[in-house]
């Protein structure tokens, strides 16, 4: 009897022993059979891990896209790095401020006009009283004013305007008078070294003094 009751003390011993380390071993209840195992948790803390990355990548990802449209918007630059200011001259707002400022500048040069002009006097029938030549390609305004004299009364003093000796504007009349003052004006196409003259009619012969022949061109 003393043998058997010490070998079923061991025995429960024994028992007692494999059932806490397997109660142990079981999961986090920490009871056999009892709620997940440790496979199924570790099964599922790989699934979280997995998630986990990526969730990860994706963000690498998005950061990567996000970095190759910085790059494209501060033009120039091929790189990210924080040393680029907001008031670096590459930042492309700053390039586009740049860019305009540059652009209204060449405009208003653009848009600068030329004058020339020259005075002249003397008796005139038909003929070319001053001439000019186009100091640049562009719209050219043409003008003329002069005291004149007819050798008889009537509205017959004209001046006009020619370009490379041919006639682009016909002056008005001036009105009837032995003396009085004429003008003419008008715009016409020219490029750069023609030639523009205005000339002085009077029907019954006229002279001219203190006239006056100005052209002013504005490039397109």
């Amino acid at each position: 009897m003393t043998y058997l009751g010490g070998s079923l003390a061991g025995m429960t011993a024994d028992r007692n022993l494999w059932k806490s380390r397997a109660d142990q071993a079981w999961g986090r209840n920490r009871i056999w059979n009892n709620g997940p195992s440790w496979e199924s948790e570790f099964n599922t803390s790989q699934t979280n891990l997995t998630n986990m990355t990526n969730a990860y990548n994706a963000m690498v990802a998005e950061r990567d896209a996000w970095i190759v449209n910085y790059n494209n918007a501060i033009a120039s630059r091929d790189y990210w790095q924080h040393t680029v200011a907001h008031n670096d001259a590459n930042v492309w707002d700053n390039r586009y401020n740049a860019g305009h400022s540059a652009g209204y500048a060449a405009g208003a040069g653009s848009k600068s006009t030329s004058a020339v002009g020259a005075g002249f006097s003397g008796s005139s029938n038909n003929q070319d009283m001053a001439g000019l030549t186009a100091p640049r390609t562009g719209l050219a305004h043409v003008s003329a004013v002069a005291i004149f004299h007819l050798n008889e009364g009537g509205p017959d003093a004209h001046f006009h305007f020619f370009r490379n000796g041919g006639q682009v504007i016909n002056g008005p009349n001036c009105a009837g008078s032995w003396d009085g003052c004429i003008a003419a004006q008008g715009n016409i196409q020219v490029n750069q070294g023609d030639y523009i003259t205005v000339r002085g009619q009077g029907d019954q012969g006229a002279s001219w003094h203190s006239g006056y022949f100005l052209m002013t061109v504005g490039s397109q």
